[in-house]
């Protein structure tokens, strides 16, 4: 504070500043961008530990004998499945017997009844109805105060989830036959994916929204301390793939991975990230490039905020959770099945049993280069905070370019010029005292009002500006309420939901880039001409601080939704300015187009079908037009419904953030500037 209260020193940094601002921007960028795809390095990142000793995870032998039950158990839904006739009965969950199975092994089963109805009148607001299937393992040395949870999602069709179903049966069964449980055993068996999962735990929590009706939960246990999800649809895997992802980029606690990792590598059942093993020499250049796409790949799930499983739907009730997706390998030497699973699961849930308190200990806020390596939020967030202090460097310099902190460094001086002669004349004599003392008085007030006028003149400059930022505002608004109205017209004009959503918003895209043609920009005066640089100056510089605001608050949540809007924003709004050379207009309104948020989506659709699309033939230009549109009306469509049914943040970050700031800059190229 010494060194900015001083005005000398003060100057110095702002000269400093103001003459190296665009050097030290490009070298903090750069740096925090390498500086963060380094710590894929087995280098910079750590080696993943305990820090919960209670879990003692492998510690105990495992016992489950239950594999070949679990296989008929698996066989026998799989034939009620295909004995049903109408496609109607196909896909709904058989409740009826599942409520027997659970009930056989003397578990508290029971039916959970829902409703719920999608936003937007979309299908006009009818209810859709639901149900759910859940069975309570009392814990015979407990008051049933805590509970963990087994859970499973129902589906038949092509990613069937038939198999764990069938696992789950086998653990109830054997886990019912040990008494030394010290928590409640929940299984439960959802439907319509993601919806069924949300009211199930928002009846559980009692908390509701407009569009689930959760209905009663007719039995209940104790505090949910942690959960696993199983999808896993055939009885012979060769590799367990563990999700972490949750809703908002959420990620469960570190303690709870390694237990899984741990666990599946006891069991000879190899852990993956994102259907990725281990690389053999992480030291090497091929191993840090193989850790670095595994860190990239996670980062590109975790972005969206779309969680990976039904597992990422219980963080924001401060429940950790996995979801554990089996894959079977074709020509892979080593088979393994539900016996294997059963035993890696049965340690788990040994593990849970042996907490005494919810997790805490570990990190909550990391990245995974590997199953068995992480980078920790003490990490990752100092080159992050390279590429914001782009930001408000440029911010500074812009502030400082616009003279307003020249003025008052004036002010200042001739203050303490005047100060001056006042001291010489009070020791002239009595009588010149008297009148010195007369102008200490009325130079004093003079300085008290200095500031407030200084004060008043910089609000009234800002205030000007307000227009723009309503009118950026203006169009977050549309952006965000508009899905309502947007559907809607699109059914009328015989269009589905998802095609009226994308065309909405790409069309108020356009609006945003068409706006400011339709401003009368240019005056002849030169005094307006000096007076639009200013402006154009302080525009960007407070758009350059809510950018930064934005990101920082984000990273906070969603490290990779920021790192990559931050990489991609950052070096377009640092050197967008006015210009009188149509070329260089043309050139940054085609960067603001590619950074615009239809623009990133339609980026991020496409790289998504060339990093992750099955198709071998050649890649075709037309295909991929069409393919980046299909993803980005899936990928918008998603993030929309989610954020009125689950509280998904992206669709609303995009609207009431993105938009409106990417609206801002869009105006920056516009103005006019001086010959």
């Amino acid at each position: 504070m010494g060194l900015l209260s001083n005005p000398k020193t003060r100057n110095k940094i702002a000269n400093l500043i103001a003459k190296y601002n665009n050097r030290l921007c490009v070298l903090c960028y750069l740096v925090g961008v390498v500086w963060f795809l380094a710590l894929a390095h087995v280098q910079l990142n750590a080696r993943t530990y305990f820090s919960e000793n209670a879990l003692l995870p492998g510690l105990v032998d495992p016992d489950f004998q239950h594999g070949h039950g679990s296989g008929e158990y698996f066989q026998e839904l799989k034939s009620i499945m295909k004995d049903r006739k109408s496609e109607d009965e196909e896909f709904q969950i058989p409740s009826e017997w599942l409520v027997q199975k659970f009930a056989e092994l003397r578990l508290d089963a029971y039916a959970h009844n829902y409703s719920f109805k999608y936003p937007y009148n979309i299908l006009q607001g009818q209810s859709v109805r639901g149900q759910n299937v859940y069975a309570i393992l009392r814990a015979p040395r407990a008051a049933g105060t805590e509970a963990v949870v087994l859970s499973a999602p129902f589906r038949a069709d092509h990613d069937s989830t038939l198999a764990g179903i069938g696992l789950m049966l086998g653990l109830a069964k054997a886990f019912n036959r040990h008494t030394y449980w010290a928590k409640d055993i929940i299984f439960l068996v959802t439907d319509n994916q993601e919806i069924g999962m949300q009211a199930w735990l928002s009846a559980y929590h009692h908390s509701y929204n407009d569009f689930i009706s959760a209905g009663h939960l007719p039995g209940r246990s104790g505090a949910i301390q942690a959960a696993i999800n199983l999808e896993i649809g055939t009885d012979v895997v060769n590799r367990m793939d563990v999700r972490i992802e949750g809703l908002n980029g959420q990620l469960p606690n570190l303690d709870l991975v390694n237990t899984v990792m741990r666990l599946c590598r006891r069991e000879s059942i190899t852990p993956t990230l994102h259907k990725r093993t281990d690389y053999w020499n992480l030291d090497s250049m091929d191993g840090f490039q193989y850790s670095l796409k595994t860190m990239l790949m996670m980062m590109w799930r975790q972005a969206p905020g779309i969680p990976s499983g039904n597992h990422g739907l219980f963080h924001r009730y401060n429940v950790e959770a996995v979801t554990l997706h089996g894959t079977k390998l074709k020509n892979a030497k080593q088979n393994l099945g539900f016996s294997e699973m059963g035993r890696v699961l049965e340690g788990v849930f040994r593990s849970l049993n042996n907490l005494l308190e919810r997790f805490h200990q570990s990190f909550f806020f990391y990245l995974l280069p590997s199953t068995d390596r992480y980078v920790s939020i003490g990490l990752y967030m100092p080159p992050f905070g390279l590429l914001v202090l782009s930001i408000a460097i440029k911010a500074i310099a812009l502030w400082l370019s616009a003279g307003i902190f020249a003025k008052a460094e004036e002010e200042e001086q001739e203050e303490g010029l005047a100060e001056g002669s006042v001291d010489a004349s009070i020791t002239s004599d009595d009588q010149e005292q008297k009148k010195s003392a007369a102008q200490i008085g009325a130079s004093t007030a003079d300085q008290s009002e200095a500031p407030a006028k200084q004060d008043s003149q910089t609000f009234l400059m800002l205030l000007c500006y307000l227009p723009y930022f309503l009118t950026s505002c203006f169009f977050g608004l549309v952006a965000y309420y508009g899905p309502q109205f947007i559907i809607s017209t699109a059914v009328r004009m015989q269009l589905s939901p998802e095609s009226g959503l994308v065309i909405g918003f790409f069309a108020i895209n356009v609006a945003v880039i068409l706006y400011p043609l339709l401003q009368h920009w240019r005056t002849s005066k030169k005094a307006a001409l000096i007076q639009a640089r200013v402006d154009a100056r302080i525009l960007k510089c407070v758009g350059l601080l809510a950018v930064g605001i934005v990101l920082s608050t984000t990273a906070v949540i969603n490290i990779s939704l920021a790192f990559f809007v931050a990489a991609c924003w950052v070096p377009v709004l640092l050197f967008i300015r006015p210009s009188s050379s149509r070329v260089c207009q043309l050139i940054q309104l085609l960067c603001l187009i590619v950074i615009s948020p239809f623009g990133l989506m339609f980026a991020a659709a496409i790289i998504n079908h060339l990093a992750f699309g099955k198709s071998s033939s050649p890649i075709d230009p037309i295909e991929l037009i069409v393919r980046g549109w299909e993803g980005v009306q899936a990928g918008l469509f998603t993030v929309a419904i989610q954020s009125q049914m689950i509280d998904n943040l992206t669709f609303g970050l995009i609207s009431v953030a993105l938009l409106p700031l990417w609206t801002l800059f869009r105006l920056v190229p516009m103005c006019d500037i001086p010959n």
